[in-house]
């Protein structure tokens, strides 16, 4: 199958550290035909994604190299990815984020087109566009802030049933959500087990870089860039040689780790998450 995929790089959002993902022919059309479809099809300055914008024009610019299509590839690429489509999901979403301003409202019409918009150009799958909505997720009433957000969020998603449903449905959650929820169990790990072992469960639920885009957006680039340090050392060696002793790799890593911990950045870890949680409530507004 890996015949069938070509590599491209992404052009990093601010903040963003550069990163290259498989992608194949028909993904990247549905992309193109996804950022086409807002900027000439919902043009609406009101909407707060419009025609011009910066963040969909670096969308529509991010395959910097293309390989010719091959007809032999048609019956693979005609077959829906969930992968492509959640990619899509969020990028669209960090733009939309980007984009917005007090005068910029997405009204529901141009919510409603994005999740009715034909992203496949040959076989589309409805159910792969479609976010799903918990409502314990969504902030109360009451709710005023970003911290206050953060910490309805915080008291419930460890608790039965909610922790499952969030499990079930993690990749159908809103990026926000997401993300907000990546920053809070980086806390919560962190408090817990220290950070070798939280970056080592992260890892084990395949959600460690979905944790170093959660640090990005968030704005601790810093941050994101050490922790993927240690991502990286993580896969070249073991922290145990064949003779039972610790490797100088592992003291590499422990000195990153201490570099985290005592950084200025890391000590505004709640500041930046409800700066963050504030930017997404007023991105729903």
């Amino acid at each position: 199958m890996g015949e069938y995929f070509n590599k491209y790089r992404l052009e990093p959002q601010k903040g963003e550290t550069p990163r290259t993902i498989e992608i194949n022919h028909a993904e990247i059309m549905a992309l193109n035909k996804m950022i086409m479809f807002l900027k000439f099809e919902c043009s609406d300055p009101e909407a707060g994604l419009y025609a011009g914008s910066t963040s969909l024009n670096s969308l529509l610019g991010k395959v910097l190299e293309v390989y010719p299509y091959r007809e032999s590839q048609q019956d693979f690429l005609m077959k829906p990815n969930p992968r492509i489509a959640g990619i899509v999901m969020d990028q669209l979403e960090r733009a939309d984020l980007i984009e917005r301003t007090s005068s910029a409202r997405r009204s529901p019409e141009l919510n409603r087109l994005i999740m009715e918009a034909m992203v496949y150009p040959y076989a589309y799958d409805e159910q792969l566009m479609q976010r799903e909505s918990y409502p314990p997720l969504l902030p109360e009433d009451e709710v005023q802030t970003g911290e206050q957000w953060t910490e309805q969020l915080a008291g419930i998603m460890y608790k039965e049933p909610h922790a499952e449903q969030i499990r079930s449905s993690w990749d159908r959650l809103s990026l926000g959500i997401r993300n907000l929820l990546l920053l809070i169990d980086y806390d919560t790990e962190l408090q817990m087990n220290g950070l070798l072992t939280a970056l080592h469960n992260f890892d084990a639920r395949h959600q460690l870089d979905q944790l170093i885009t959660a640090l990005q957006d968030a704005g601790l680039v810093h941050e994101a860039i050490l922790v993927q340090d240690l991502q990286q050392l993580r896969s070249t060696e073991e922290d145990i040689d064949a003779a039972g002793n610790l490797t100088r790799v592992f003291a590499a890593k422990l000195q990153i780790a201490e570099q985290i911990i005592q950084s200025d950045e890391h000590s505004f870890l709640y500041d930046r998450m409800y700066d963050y949680a504030d930017c997404v409530l007023q991105s729903w507004s």
